[in-house]
């Protein structure tokens, strides 16, 4: 049987032999590899995701084959005996091979970067299982398939490819939604959620993934320039959307002028200060 091999520019990212017996390990291993390297190239995301697992030392993700078909996940083995500080990522011989699913997300590369998305948030703290407000017909079932999905979604695009994955499901992402600006003000009904200021539930995620990933968010993924990138929009946008939130509601008055003009110049000098300097822990 092979030996585990360390991915060369991140070599805490290991494919190795797992526990579950292949047919074709050495073939597993060698496509894994090489779509790793793929994942890197012509794109920020991919890239970002891959450096800073990386920058992880102590932090080990091993990617490992499953005999069983449509299986991909990353599992949480820190707390299992002779794991150490390690996620695992058993994914079908199928997927690494592109014979499976051919739906939107499911080549070889964008199954593998959705499950080091998860690997990255499990040792980066993040919560990946917090509740959702999500707009009817999205299903994500947690905050940390709709990061995902939705960095996935903005790599694929960055690869010039179209068809993007609508959610934790085989549909795609299709009208108004698969456009930044669509995909952003989607609306849902707050009565829906018995939430009222809800109306806008994909911004206030991504508002939620630029807390919890600052620097992916930051540093890599708003630079990347492809036709979907729902993230870039937001973040050129916050002086208009901060003005929105700061609007008083109906019923509600602002009792000076300068609190309301005073907030929305907070992030524009914020705005201008990331986009000159990078995100800076």
């Amino acid at each position: 049987m092979s030996k585990p091999v360390a991915f060369s520019y991140a070599p805490n990212i290991i494919v190795a032999a797992g526990t579950k017996y292949v047919y074709d390990f050495e073939d597993f291993q060698k496509r894994v590899l090489l779509w790793l390297a793929d994942i890197m190239k012509a794109n920020w995301t991919g890239l970002g995701i891959i450096n800073l697992i990386g920058q992880m030392s102590n932090k080990k993700v091993i990617i490992t084959p499953d005999p069983i078909k449509g299986q991909a996940c990353a599992e949480d083995r820190r707390s299992t005996q002779g794991w150490g500080n390690t996620i695992e990522i058993p994914i079908s011989i199928e997927y690494v091979k592109g014979t499976a699913n051919k739906s939107p997300g499911f080549m070889p590369d964008e199954i593998i970067l959705h499950e080091l998305i998860h690997a990255y948030f499990m040792h980066h703290g993040a919560k990946q299982d917090m509740a959702l407000f999500v707009p009817p017909n999205f299903y994500y079932h947690t905050f940390g398939e709709f990061a995902a999905v939705l960095l996935t979604n903005i790599y694929m695009s960055a690869k010039g490819r179209q068809a993007l994955r609508r959610d934790h499901t085989e549909a795609q992402l299709t009208g108004m939604c698969s456009h930044d600006e669509g995909f952003l003000i989607l609306h849902a009904d707050p009565n829906q959620f018995g939430y009222p200021y809800s109306q806008f539930p994909h911004e206030r995620l991504i508002w939620n993934l630029t807390e919890q990933a600052p620097e992916l968010i930051f540093n890599y993924v708003r630079h990347e320039n492809g036709v979907f990138n729902p993230i870039r929009y937001y973040l050129n946008t916050i002086p208009e959307r901060r003005l929105r939130e700061l609007r008083p509601r109906s019923g509600e008055t602002f009792q000076r002028k300068e609190e309301f003009e005073g907030e929305a110049m907070k992030l524009v000098r914020e705005a201008e200060r990331v986009e000159r300097e990078g995100w800076d822990k």
